[in-house]
């Protein structure tokens, strides 16, 4: 719904979506492994993407985006044009729109396009990475120890920001960082920044920060 006080919408009464994102009036859905998208809550479905093997939908202002069980991304900027196949070789175990950007975990590695039909620009190589994330200018990553690694230029030093690891959980939100480490919620508010403690006790399972406003479970 789009008023507090208002009436559900059931998108979907056959149910069966395995995930569903939100981005201004669209919404998309895997629905028995295929794409559909929304652009209003009364709308109908639209087909994005058949055959039954797609495993994660991303939409971002104009850009919409999925990958299938190989690990192939597919992307465009216009809801009737052509997918651009962004890594034929497939091999994409995570990967995010930014703006014009789009990061991917490929075979290991962080790399990032800047355009659609851009170059993959290497990131971060070793393969050993397990988490990326972009959020305007600034562009991160982590890695099996749980270091949180970022930096806002493409062609900068990283910063590492918790040189001793441990992070099993950590968000970007504007110039704030977020972290779960050693089940404490901590947050930075610039890269170079000291860790603050937000909720002690080691018992933090899971945080958001959201606009400056923070959920802790």
């Amino acid at each position: 719904k789009d008023e507090f006080e208002g009436a559900w919408h059931v998108l979907n009464p056959d149910g069966r979506a395995t995930q569903w994102v939100m981005n201004g009036a669209r919404i998309g859905a895997i629905l028995d492994g295929n794409f559909a998208m929304k652009e209003d809550l009364d709308a109908p479905w639209i087909g994005m993407a058949t055959g039954g093997d797609v495993k994660q939908i991303a939409l971002n202002n104009g850009r919409i985006a999925f990958s299938n069980s190989a690990g192939i991304i597919f992307a465009k900027d216009d809801r009737d044009g052509t997918w651009h196949v962004l890594n034929p070789d497939g091999r994409a175990t995570q990967w995010v729109l930014e703006g014009d950007r789009i990061g991917a975990i490929l075979d290991g590695n962080f790399a990032m396009k800047e355009t659609l039909d851009g170059s993959w620009l290497p990131m971060a190589t070793g393969g050993d990475v397990k988490q990326i994330q972009l959020k305007g200018n600034r562009i991160a990553f982590s890695n099996s120890a749980g270091a949180i690694l970022a930096k806002d230029d493409v062609y900068g030093t990283w910063h590492v920001l918790n040189p001793d690891g441990r992070a099993t959980e950590w968000q970007l939100e504007g110039g704030n960082i977020s972290a779960v480490l050693d089940g404490n919620f901590a947050m930075k508010e610039a890269l170079d920044g000291p860790w603050l403690t937000m909720a002690a006790g080691g018992d933090v399972k899971h945080v958001q920060n959201r606009d400056r406003t923070v959920q802790i479970g």
